[in-house]
Order: structure tokens, then sequence, then C-alpha cells
């Protein structure tokens, strides 16, 4: 497995955790949003925005295709 892989694989859940949390803040109202905790909390801006960048960095691969950049060089 490419490192790319690997990175995608352990970043799965901290986005979904952070997409749930997003929807449930802005639907109910009931929790802050993660703009809201940032805005508190300057230590969160950049783990946020780092783990963001990495997570749109890296190619995700979608059945039946093959990315066009992989970490490996495509030795997978």
């Amino acid at each position: 497995m490419s490192i790319g892989r690997q990175i995608e694989h352990h970043l799965r859940y901290p986005v979904a955790i952070a997409c749930a949390w997003e929807t449930f803040a802005i639907m109910t109202n009931k929790v802050p949003t993660i703009s809201k905790l940032c805005w508190k909390q300057k230590i969160l801006i950049p783990v946020i925005l780092g783990g963001l960048a990495v997570h749109l960095l890296i190619p995700h691969k979608v059945d039946g295709t093959s990315p066009l950049v992989d970490f490996d060089g495509g030795q997978s």
C-alpha cells in the first residue's frame, strides 16, 4: 500500500467526524461550528487547516480508475 493510501486510510475517520460535527452544529445550533471553535481556540486553526490540506492533496482512487499522481510512483 502506498504512503498516500495509508494517509488516506488514517484520515477517513477524523474527516468524517469533522463533517458530522459541522453538520450537527449547523442543523441543531446546539454546539459551535468548527470555525467558531477555531476563533475561540486559535491552536485549532493549524490543526484543522493542516488536516484539510493533507486530505485534499492525497489523490483519491475511485474504483475502476487509476490516480494520475501517487506518492510511491505507481509501485503499489
